[in-house]
């Protein structure tokens, strides 16, 4: 008899059935309870429910099963803030929320899927305080997304778990040092008003592969005492395009192409990001170099040219430059040499 019951509801679970609210889906309505690619893959979808109609859905309701694997809620404007208990007793593996009028959100309303949430989501809103400091107690959580919000700032983040952190295009101005996330891949800070890189911002993000910090605020005079890439792993590619940086300083740029120059790494000054098409531009690079005597120390070091992508102004490719021009004219002569 047991084995007889065990095979129905192994049957049932696969013809999508006991697994979203029964008897019919009005009951949640207007949100929606769907089956994508398999009947393991179940949807939330309350992205046209407002606040009220949300809460009825998520806890008035009786859910068969609590374990969801993603719950969406897109171009929703009717929920400004993410409370305690708004899920009900719902976990989820993936959280996606984007184009909403979401400004805060409450811990307690993550933290109940702690042990299964693996991708939490919420870019494109009105976000302007965010839990950080419940990251260390998500202990599954590979990838962040806050791209395109509110934020004013960030603290040091500690996440033994997180692989992926978008912050792109927020309001952060300041970076602080004393972040522990030892597994980090990818760390997108693009389109902050970020001047400056602290020492020591690096020396716990050794997992890292990408940096973008491309359309922040690191132009046109890159000194030593702002950019302090000490620590980056030889095979990080790092995007730093659309900077409006001028001038390439030996004590400022060399360390970090040092490193970058043990493995694969690039660091990209050019009018693309890693891992996207070229922007569609002519000759801007957003990072206009200055290519004259003062480049010499790159010029002539091939392993150290390697590692850059860039323009100067006159659209001649870095790595297109002469080191026996440069090695010969300079500092012999002040007049800039020809970029070929």
């Amino acid at each position: 008899m047991l084995g007889s019951l065990t095979l129905f509801l192994l049957l049932s679970s696969a013809s999508g059935q006991l697994l979203c609210p029964e008897p019919a889906p009005e009951d949640i309505a207007p949100c929606t309870c769907t089956y994508e690619g398999s009947p393991d893959f179940i949807v939330v979808d309350c992205s046209d429910a407002n606040d009220d109609e949300q809460t009825a859905a998520l806890n008035d309701v009786f859910w068969p099963i609590t374990e969801i694997t993603e719950f969406r809620l897109l171009g929703n404007i009717g929920l400004t803030s993410l409370p305690e208990g708004h899920f009900g007793n719902l976990t989820f593996e993936s959280i996606r929320m984007e184009y909403t009028s979401i400004a805060s959100v409450h811990p307690q309303g993550i933290l109940q899927s702690a042990s299964r949430l693996t991708s939490l989501q919420l870019t494109s809103s009105v976000l302007e305080e965010f839990p950080f400091e419940m990251l260390p107690d998500l202990p599954v959580l590979k990838r962040l997304d806050l791209g395109h919000d509110r934020l004013p700032s960030v603290p040091a983040i500690t996440s033994p778990s997180l692989e992926y952190l978008r912050l792109r295009y927020n309001r952060l101005s300041t970076l602080e040092t004393g972040w522990n996330t030892p597994n980090l891949k990818t760390l997108d800070l693009g389109g902050n008003y970020i001047s400056a890189l602290p020492s020591g911002f690096f020396d716990s993000l050794g997992s890292l592969e990408e940096f973008w910090c491309d359309s922040c605020d690191l132009g046109p005079n890159v000194t030593a005492g702002s950019f302090r890439f000490q620590g980056l792993a030889a095979e990080t590619n790092v995007s730093l395009a659309l900077n409006e940086i001028v001038h390439l300083p030996e004590d400022a740029f060399r360390s970090i192409l040092e490193d970058l120059s043990n493995g694969d790494g690039v660091l990209y000054l050019a009018s693309r990001r890693i891992g996207y098409e070229a922007f569609p531009m002519v000759s801007e690079t957003g990072n206009p170099i200055v290519c004259d005597c003062s480049l010499k120390w790159l010029v002539t070091e091939a392993s150290l040219l390697a590692s850059v992508e860039g323009e100067c102004q006159d659209g001649t490719q870095l790595q297109d430059l002469n080191p026996e021009i440069w090695g010969s004219i300079c500092p012999f002569e002040e007049a800039s040499p020809p970029s070929g």
